[in-house]
């Protein structure tokens, strides 16, 4: 998984990386590991250090690696 954000991380010309990251982790909470009406507490985990992003391990257990899974086409259209 951290794949996929680093590189969406390397792609995002938008705007601030901090805002994708943002982004990236409302979607985790409403469309993958929860709803809209109940989001779930899970945080992308990162450190911006002398303006320099850099992703921290997530460890996911078996059931949110699963959910991950099954929305891989919503966190790569993201």
């Amino acid at each position: 998984m951290s794949c996929i954000v680093t590189k969406g991380l390397d792609l995002y010309a938008l705007g601030p990386k901090e805002q994708f990251l943002g982004i990236l982790s409302r979607v985790f909470q409403t469309k993958v590991f929860g709803t809209e009406s109940s989001p779930s507490q899970w945080k992308l985990m990162y450190s911006s250090e002398g303006g320099l992003l850099s992703l921290e391990p997530n460890q996911l257990q078996n059931n949110y690696m699963c959910a991950c899974l099954s929305s891989i086409d919503t966190i790569i259209e993201t």
